[in-house]
């Protein structure tokens, strides 16, 4: 849901915080968009939740991010910007556990995590011990693997792999030109 609304929502955040008049076929397509996302999400599931909306109270404050953002970048520069909001995150990106397994199960990716001791965790703690939070984030690099290309489908098997946190340093060399 947020990948099919969060674009089109930045586009009106934009439009709004520039002062800009666009057509009506902008605001017809925006709402058209729309409507198609909710409709979309009303058929998966039990259909248009609590949840739902504090999504879309979500897309619609990161709308108006990206658009201050925008407007910050013409003013400061992007990259000034990117840091500042690298800066202003960092206590919220401060990463909750270290991983020391990883392995395939029954189910699928097993993942055994040691949780950090310290005020900030505790209330993630029980929100994964509630079932509140069941995913997770984190990038890797595939260090060994392997390609069964004897089937109609080429599977892939990864043996091997680096993590790195998501703002990680380190991630800069998985970028390949």
């Amino acid at each position: 849901m947020i990948v099919g609304v969060l674009p089109a929502a930045t586009a009106v955040a934009a439009v709004l915080r520039a002062g800009e008049h666009p057509s009506r076929g902008f605001w017809l397509a925006s709402l058209a968009g729309l409507a198609a996302v909710l409709v979309f999400a009303s058929t998966q599931g039990a259909g248009v939740s609590a949840g739902d909306l504090q999504i879309l109270v979500a897309v619609a404050l990161g709308a108006i991010g990206y658009a201050e953002g925008g407007t910050l970048a013409r003013e400061m520069g992007g990259w000034r910007v990117i840091c500042w909001a690298v800066l202003l995150s960092a206590p919220l990106t401060v990463p909750i556990g270290a991983i020391e397994e990883l392995r395939e199960d029954t189910k699928g990716l097993f993942v055994g995590a040691r949780m950090h001791d310290n005020a900030r965790v505790e209330p993630i703690r029980q929100a994964i011990a509630s079932g509140a939070i069941d995913g997770m984030s984190f990038r890797f690099r595939v260090i060994r693997e392997e390609w069964d290309e004897s089937g109609d489908i080429p599977v892939r098997t990864i043996n091997e792999v680096e993590l790195f946190e998501p703002l990680d340093r380190a991630d800069e060399e998985v970028r390949t030109p």
